[in-house]
């Protein structure tokens, strides 16, 4: 299941980049308007997390780490992740350990705060986004080294992914297994420990995350056999294939030996079949919370045939939804060599967003949106973007999004990971 959802992961970037990609083009061009150069790019408006996650690795070295030395030699080569604003004694504020040096999450929770700090001395119309007089302002302090404001330190913070940092609130609904309200011996134990374990867990996940990049790297690099920097469809098909088989032994291999071991495979298919009868029973419990309307725990034959319509018209829809983009695609695809260049594609992506609109907001069909029609997407919009995320550490976290569950109000939790109810904030920069 993990492994699925890399995959899908990996496979939206594209949709996912190319919109920042298309503002900054904007951004980059009206700071060199105003002789300015755009310091803001990817480590304050927007942060690119995963931009900066692949400089900071590059510079960390084996350890995955950042010490003072290769602070300095970052900085003074310029272009990777230390910026010329950036300080070793700004980045000890969050040294959370206190060894001196810097692993990525400590990083991230850096580079959040300086974004957090910037907003809020640039940010005037307080839309989360710095343009025109504010982005120049707030470049030109950057250039000069002074990031406004100070730095928040641990305290009342939110979630830190992969760590030990979670909220009491947090706390209660991850170890509170009965439910009362209050952790008894045996929870607390297991709260303590699970904080306890938060560096092993922190050195885990740097270590997979350093054999994910590499066997990305790796196979991207043996199967673009046309050498053009690029997947087209018959070597991306080829990559998923080994990558699938790969990607077992950088998630099951604990002992690095490149293979997987009698008891490292058990492990696997053990945990693969907790996995796969826990999404069975929440498939279970959401079709009754669903479809069984008369809540007597079973589908009668008039619920089944309501879900039947439902899954039907989805099906339907999706095929629909392949069509116009399998249609939209030949159509931007000007130089018909199969694949879409960087013009080509953002032609496309402008061209799926312009139908996506026109699909769920004219009302009236008649192929554009007027002025009530575009008001109310954008009231949607706003209302969708106010309630219907939490944000942690400076970053907005969506339904399903990560380990993370966002629930309304009532709604009852199914499963493990981290449970936010709908409404609460859990954010390290207040």
């Amino acid at each position: 299941m993990r492994n699925a959802t890399i995959l899908l992961l990996i496979g939206a970037l594209p949709a996912v980049l190319t919109p920042w990609a298309t503002a900054e083009t904007k951004k980059d061009s009206a700071a060199a308007a105003a002789g300015v150069k755009d310091i803001c790019k990817d480590c304050v408006d927007p942060y690119v997390q995963m931009a900066e996650r692949a400089r900071f690795f590059k510079v960390a070295g084996k350890d995955n780490e950042i010490d003072a030395g290769e602070f300095d030699r970052d900085k003074a080569a310029g272009g990777g992740f230390v910026r010329k604003f950036d300080t070793w004694a700004g980045m000890l504020a969050f040294d959370k350990n206190s060894n001196k040096t810097f692993d990525w999450f400590e990083a991230n929770a850096y580079r959040s705060d300086i974004r957090r700090r910037v907003l809020e001395a640039f940010d005037s119309d307080k839309d989360k986004k710095l343009a025109g007089k504010e982005r120049e302002a707030a470049n030109r302090a950057l250039a000069a080294g002074r990031i406004p404001g100070s730095a928040k330190r641990g305290g009342r913070s939110g979630f830190v992914w992969g760590g030990g940092q979670i909220t009491e609130a947090m706390r209660l609904r991850m170890f509170d297994k009965n439910r009362n309200g209050k952790l008894d011996a045996d929870e607390k134990a297991q709260a303590d420990k699970w904080r306890a374990d938060s560096e092993k867990r922190r050195a885990e996940y740097a270590i997979r995350a350093e054999r994910w990049r590499k066997l990305n790297d790796e196979l991207r690099k043996k199967h673009d056999t046309n050498g053009d920097g690029q997947l087209d469809a018959d070597e991306r098909k080829a990559y998923y294939q080994e990558y699938r088989e790969r990607a077992k032994i950088v998630q099951w291999d604990k002992d690095g030996d490149g293979k997987l071991s009698d008891t490292e495979r058990k492990e696997m298919e053990t945990k693969q079949a907790e996995w796969k009868k826990r999404a069975e029973e929440n498939r279970r419990k959401w079709t009754l919370q669903r479809w069984d309307k008369d809540k007597d725990g079973k589908l009668s034959d008039q619920e089944l045939a309501a879900k039947k319509a439902q899954e039907d018209e989805w099906k339907a829809r999706a095929e629909q939804y392949r069509k116009e983009q399998a249609e939209l695609r030949k159509k931007h695809d000007a130089d018909g060599d199969g694949k879409l260049n960087a013009d080509e594609r953002k032609a496309y992506y402008e061209a799926m967003r312009a139908k996506w609109r026109l699909r769920q907001w004219d009302k009236n069909k008649d192929g554009r949106l007027d002025d009530a029609e575009r008001k109310a997407m954008e009231a949607q919009q706003s209302k969708w973007r106010s309630s219907g995320n939490v944000i942690i550490n400076s970053r907005p976290i969506s339904r399903g999004q990560g380990d993370v569950r966002i629930l309304n109000a009532g709604e009852g939790a199914v499963g493990g990971g981290v449970i936010i109810r709908r409404g609460e904030t859990n954010e390290q920069d207040k």
